[in-house]
């Protein structure tokens, strides 16, 4: 028997696959994720239930190989380039300024899949490295509040266990760029009816649900085929502010807005200019059910934007999205 022994001596690497599947664990990147990240797969039981003139169970058959992943992780600058690559795909890029690049994703609106596949190498604590291939992000999780890091939670499956047993890492290297943080985060919101301004927030949550199917299982394989688009894609913003009778009156009055978040690192990329990830959408509407809720101290709101109705981003041409993304780093291009 052996001891999986202390968590801090575990990793996780990720590499972008050419093809669903495929594993791919050349020149992969570490990426320092959170204790409670996990990688995992199981196999279903099918159970067997017939008379055999005894009480005594019979032992299953195995069944489908069911692989998932719940990966939280700091907002490195560094590493936002390549997660909405996986997420979103190839990324279009802007011109090069002061040695930086301008990447830009939309949120999609046409097509049966979106975003690449890739491949994790996980290892808990001292064991060796199970390897996971075809993992594919289903929804993003960005959220912060007012005293710590920007932290992005990365849910989706996987084909299934590629292979055990691999070789731990004898290096490792990890982002020195700060993460980002509350302190870099600013929300511009933009109502149909007045003019735009810069909301002040306690915490906020901004989820992009790509609407892929978590269970896609076909005849012929125990491991799952690559997910496709099931349901409509959903972008939501949640957000914790002082509390403020426009956003009622305007859930009330079905007010749309044009939001922006904006999170700029105090460091730079190249040159003089610092990493960027910015959000745009460019048609939300708040929740019918906003409320102010009555408490004897200072009075905060919860207010929530469903982001799906689309409209016309920066980048998006004529073109209507739910959602633009932008990362602004010193990498050419995430294809």
């Amino acid at each position: 028997m052996a001891r999986s022994g202390i968590g801090q001596d575990g990793f996780l690497r990720v590499k972008k696959e050419t093809t669903y599947g495929t594993a791919d664990t050349t020149s992969m990147t570490l990426w320092p994720v959170k204790p409670e990240a996990l990688v995992k797969s199981m196999r279903e039981f099918i159970e067997n239930d017939n008379l055999i003139s005894s009480r005594l169970k019979q032992l299953p058959n195995l069944g489908r190989e069911v692989s998932s992943f719940e990966i939280p992780i700091d907002a490195h600058p560094t590493l936002l380039g390549q997660i909405f690559q996986f997420l979103l795909g190839t990324s279009a890029n802007g011109t090069v300024t002061d040695g930086t690049y301008v990447h830009t994703w939309l949120a999609p609106i046409t097509g049966s899949s979106v975003g690449y596949s890739f491949t994790v190498q996980q290892a808990l604590g001292s064991d060796l490295a199970d390897t996971y291939a075809g993992a594919q992000i289903h929804e993003l999780k960005m959220s912060g509040d007012n005293q710590g890091k920007i932290l992005l939670t990365l849910t989706g499956t996987c084909e299934g266990v590629d292979s055990q047993g691999v070789a731990r890492i004898t290096s490792f290297s990890y982002p020195t760029a700060t993460p980002l943080n509350f302190a870099m985060a600013s929300l511009t919101i933009d109502p149909a009816d007045a003019a735009e301004f810069t909301q002040l927030i306690n915490s906020f949550e901004l989820t992009i649900n790509l609407g892929l199917d978590a269970d896609r299982f076909k005849m012929g394989s125990a491991q799952q085929s690559r997910p496709l688009i099931n349901t409509i894609p959903s972008v939501t913003l949640t957000a914790n502010i002082d509390a403020d009778k426009q956003f009622l009156n305007a859930a009330r009055a079905q007010t749309t807005y044009d939001l922006l978040l904006t999170i700029t690192s105090t460091e730079y990329a190249a040159g003089t200019t610092p990493y960027l990830l910015a959000v745009e959408i460019p048609r939300a509407l708040l929740k019918a059910d906003t409320e102010i809720s009555g408490a004897n101290d200072t009075l905060s709101m919860d207010v929530e934007f469903d982001c799906g109705y689309g409209g016309v981003t920066t980048g998006s041409g004529a073109a209507l999205v739910m959602a633009e993304v932008r990362v602004r780093d010193a990498v050419a291009t995430y294809a």
